[in-house]
């Protein structure tokens, strides 16, 4: 027994990561879903740059929309945010970036269509978002497990850009913690751990990623299950 212990450590020290995981994911639905026309199919990327994690993330749920969100690569620290969010002829911008006591200063504009011309700005704020004390993510659920291991938070705060829903900014507090009970979809690994974000208002959120990588394989949304389109057979 004793042996046994001893070589699952030693596993699970020659796994470990020892920087955030880079590169490109697309999710499908799970089930019958997949081969529905009109179902969202997210993806994802990190790549590493100058001192910085940078997280794109295209999401099709509501809106079609683009966020490019940067954080110290360091201390994973939210620097700066850019996104873009298409619906229903009306687009929505929005640009943050971070100030040195951890508030954030974001431009915001919604924009639709006038007959015969280019996109006009229907709306435009400047808003200032106090700093919380907590690690702060926009969209970036790829990022999730590396935060949650390199930083062990009990909460996270996501902050909302404008969109489809609404034209503010808003935030809201996620508790986050372990979620191994949690059924796993048939196509995730058995290894795979999992974490559950509960926010205080909206739908939990449960994460299923490898513990050696930290690659997103699958996460869950309510009762929507998205598969990491690699694990599809």
């Amino acid at each position: 027994m004793i042996l046994v212990l001893a070589v699952g450590l030693v596993v699970a020290a020659q796994c470990e990561a020892k920087r955030p995981p880079t590169g490109h994911w697309a999710f499908v639905p799970d089930g019958p879903a997949q081969t529905m026309l009109g179902v969202p199919r997210p993806s994802a990327s990190i790549r590493l740059e100058a001192g910085a994690i940078v997280v794109s993330d295209f999401a099709a749920d509501r809106a079609f929309t683009s966020t490019s969100s940067r954080y110290d690569a360091t201390t994973l620290a939210l620097l700066s945010v850019n996104q873009e969010a298409s619906c229903c002829g009306n687009r929505w911008t929005a640009a943050l970036t971070r100030a040195a006591d951890g508030s954030f200063d974001a431009d915001v504009s919604r924009m639709v269509p006038v007959p015969g011309q280019a996109m006009l700005v229907e709306k435009h704020d400047r808003v200032h978002i106090p700093p919380t004390g907590r690690i702060t993510i926009v969209s970036a659920m790829a990022l999730v497990p590396w935060v949650y291991h390199q930083l062990n938070p009990t909460a996270v705060e996501t902050l909302l850009l404008p969109g489809s829903q609404t034209d503010a900014i808003d935030s809201q507090t996620s508790i986050i913690a372990q979620a191994d009970d949690e059924d796993r979809p048939p196509a995730v690994p058995a290894r795979d751990r999992a974490l559950r974000l509960t926010p205080k208002r909206g739908s939990t959120t449960v994460l299923w990623y490898d513990p050696c990588t930290f690659v997103v394989d699958a996460l869950k949304r309510g009762t929507w299950v998205m598969i990491r389109s690699g694990l599809i057979k």
